[in-house]
């Protein structure tokens, strides 16, 4: 493995630090001053496929991350997280998307209901799916690159602000730094001799 096999990689984690708090700056600033999901702005333009990008970008990140440390690391513990971080994230965006393309459909009330119902159930499940990957990270900590142990402890804040809910919006600032340090940890220099 050279270290452009992680290239792509470390770009789209870099469009997705840049892409998610923009975008999650951009929702809340044209909802007003009350945050209700009644008042989202149902509609399937740019703002929902840029949503949709920053969805597959992620997907594609997390992926990468694991097959990284699989082929750098021969470490295998966060196999399962990872894949259904991956899973839960396919739903999440997909989910979300679904609700805004099919709004004009449906009513007001259905929507809310499903757009919250999404939002903070997601929020619940990434809160413990990135507590439990902080966990199983920092356990291996001394045996893994400096970025990956920086990666798990802005995961876990990530994870306690994420399962309170109310405080997630901090999430806009933590997820592009922990996405930003996985990008970083892509474009470094492997440090352990791999076996072929």
């Amino acid at each position: 493995m050279n270290n452009n096999d992680y290239f792509w990689p470390g770009i789209a984690a870099i469009a997705v630090a840049f892409l998610f708090p923009v975008y999650w700056i951009y929702e809340i600033a044209t909802m007003g001053t009350t945050f209700s999901f009644s008042d989202y702005p149902y509609n399937s333009g740019p703002a929902s496929w840029i949503f949709l990008l920053i969805g597959a970008l992620n997907v594609y990140v997390y992926y990468a991350f694991k097959h990284q440390f699989y082929n750098h690391h021969n470490y295998r513990d966060v196999d399962v997280v990872l894949g259904i971080l991956i899973a839960v994230c396919s739903a999440f965006y997909l989910g979300m998307f679904a609700v805004d393309a099919l709004s004009p459909w449906f009513g007001t009330s259905y929507n809310s209901i499903a757009l919250m119902s999404i939002w903070v159930g997601s929020l619940i499940v990434f809160g413990v799916l990135d507590i439990l990957l902080a966990v199983l990270l920092l356990r291996k900590s001394k045996e893994l690159p400096v970025l990956v142990r920086v990666f798990a402890v802005v995961n876990l804040l990530l994870g306690i602000f994420e399962i309170t809910v109310l405080l997630s919006v901090a999430v806009i600032v933590l997820f592009p730094i922990a996405i930003f340090t996985l990008a970083l940890n892509f474009w470094r220099k492997p440090e352990v001799i791999e076996i072929v």
